[in-house]
């Protein structure tokens, strides 16, 4: 192993990687998947620990800021290397991705320098907000999406939701940038954060200090030249301070902190619990604009099939209802196409050539849309049996297809390595964007491709992914403009469980089953997302946020 790649992991694990530390180390697990793969080995990064970790942390006192006992010292270091392991590996996720591009391969490689920069949050509500950019005040609507960078709030209040859910609510003045799709920095103002628990690990830096949180609300107040809050409003955070933050303190429900630097360090000390100084988080006011957008969704609940042997279709859009699901078998004594869903019943596919044709002409062009669904896929799967789960568009081979598709990767097209094997893919024409988590396990998850929609849309920008209510990283895209076309002759209406491309030998159709099967005609949240997860409730049109261009 590389001795000084192995000693910044280890400075890194132990919180004591001093800031140009942390950037070699970004450098060197960006440049290598060997470094990456050595980095999650070394952390122990994989589901169990997460599960794990939020078990044993759970039954750990308290620590009340008058207490001096040094036998906390150790679960305390404990629970927070845990933490940071937890870090490291959504760094991993959601700036590297789990594939090396291989020598060559256009298709999987980072994102090079002149496409557009990729948004990490979106203004999911505010209150006579405005902003100062380039030294102009301005307003922005809901639904705004924001890239990396600073953002300053001169009036009003707003709450931002970063990709992986956690929610930032900010009251002027304040400024906060935002550094990755979990991770954020105060440079001052004042700010409450709630973070779910797919986002467990979400890290706030202040001038003074580092907050990682443990799936938790807290609030924190930086002033210029003076000192800092840290207030836990519900659940726990670990605090890192003093020089090059090598100190940590967990800090309990209902605590709080100050921290007061000195030259290039930080001390903390105990600070008066003032839960009313920090804002709640802003309800969503739809406008004229955003009520007058058509939004909405169709919805396949698989849960009965009827004498035509069709599946009914409810939801919002126009036309919903009528937008029914049609076993199609080349068999005549076809297998048993239901079986127990995540929900009540789902449709159940064997790769045997049955699968379901419907009239709904899908999302068309470069309008935002989110296709939900559970997903079961039997190990054994084959190959030929990735696709699709659903598709619609324009499909000739020998033309620039622009179709929309999504099944599970197999690593073999456009060529051999190219991304995570069985993980989500979703397919535009030639274009593609491959999530992270292999999903051929036998068992049900939720699976969520969001597309956010815009003139200059990419596959490399717009597109997430979301699996058991966690937000996905990236490991293999290919770029394309996304123009879906649905109104062509050769445009195919929304199919499930059969590949696209007519009489394509490389695919069959699909092996697994699909259980509530939703596609809305806008972004989703991260916490409709884990809503919809959670209690199969879509949510209301007048929760549904407006899609500006991004």
């Amino acid at each position: 192993m590389n001795t000084r790649l192995h000693h910044l992991i280890e400075q890194h694990l132990t919180g004591k990687l001093t800031p140009s530390g942390e950037k070699e180390l970004q450098k060197l697990l960006s440049e290598s998947s060997e470094n990456r793969d050595i980095f999650c080995t070394q952390g122990l990064i994989d589901g169990r620990l997460r599960w794990e970790m939020k078990n044993s942390l759970s039954g750990l006192p308290t620590v009340e800021m008058h207490q001096r006992q040094p036998a906390i010292k150790k679960w305390m270091a404990v629970a927070a290397l845990l933490i940071l392991v937890l870090i490291a590996g959504s760094i991993i996720r959601t700036q590297f991705g789990t594939s090396e591009p291989q020598a060559g391969n256009k298709t999987a490689h980072s994102i090079p320098a002149n496409l557009p920069v990729r948004t990490v949050a979106r203004l999911t509500s505010e209150k006579e907000a405005n902003w100062l950019f380039g030294g102009s005040q301005q307003t922005l609507s809901s639904g705004f999406w924001f890239k990396p960078g600073e953002w300053r709030i001169t009036h009003g209040a707003a709450t931002i939701t970063l990709d992986s859910g956690a929610k930032i609510t900010a009251v002027a003045p304040a400024c906060v940038e935002l550094i990755n799709s979990n991770h954020a920095r105060l440079i001052d103002g004042t700010v409450s954060v709630d973070v779910p628990e797919p986002a467990i690990g979400f890290t706030l830096d202040t001038p003074a200090g580092r907050i990682v949180d443990l799936s938790t609300r807290f609030g924190v107040s930086v002033e210029k030249d003076q000192h800092e809050e840290v207030h836990v409003l519900e659940g726990e955070v670990i605090v890192h301070y003093g020089d090059d933050h090598q100190q940590s303190q967990l800090i309990g429900d209902k605590s709080s902190i100050q921290l007061n630097t000195s030259d290039s360090s930080s001390k903390l000390s105990p600070a008066p619990f003032r839960p009313e100084s920090y804002p709640r988080e802003i309800e969503f006011a739809p406008t004229a604009q955003s009520a007058g957008q058509d939004f909405g969704f169709v919805h396949w609940s698989f849960d009965a099939v009827d004498e035509t042997n069709s599946f009914a279709a409810q939801g919002t859009l126009k036309g919903a209802d009528s937008c029914l699901a049609q076993v199609v078998t080349p068999q005549e004594n076809q297998s048993r196409n239901t079986t127990k869903g995540a929900f009540g019943d789902a449709l159940h596919l064997n790769g045997d050539g049955t699968w379901l044709k419907t009239n709904f002409p899908g999302i068309a062009g470069a309008k935002a849309r989110t296709i939900a669904f559970w997903v079961r896929i039997p190990p054994s799967a084959r190959n030929s049996q990735a696709y699709s789960i659903i598709g619609w568009g324009y499909s000739d081979p020998h033309h620039s297809p622009q179709k929309w598709e999504i099944g599970w990767n197999t690593a073999r097209f456009p060529v051999r390595g190219t991304g995570v094997k069985g993980a989500v893919r979703t397919d535009f024409g030639s274009g593609h964007t491959i999530g992270s988590t292999d999903l051929r396990d036998g068992r049900w998850h939720h699976v969520v491709s969001v597309f956010t929609g815009g003139e200059h849309a990419d596959a490399a920008t717009h597109i997430r992914h979301y699996v058991d209510g966690r937000f996905e990283g990236v490991s293999a895209y290919r770029q394309q403009a996304i123009d879906t076309e649905t109104d062509t002759e050769k445009s195919i209406p929304a199919v499930i469980g059969k590949y696209l491309h007519p009489g394509d030998q490389l695919f069959k159709t699909f092996h697994g089953s699909i259980d509530e099967l939703y596609v809305f005609n806008t972004a989703l949240t991260p916490s409709q997302i884990l809503r919809l997860k959670q209690t199969n409730t879509p949510p209301a049109q007048e929760e549904l946020l407006p899609t500006p261009e991004t």
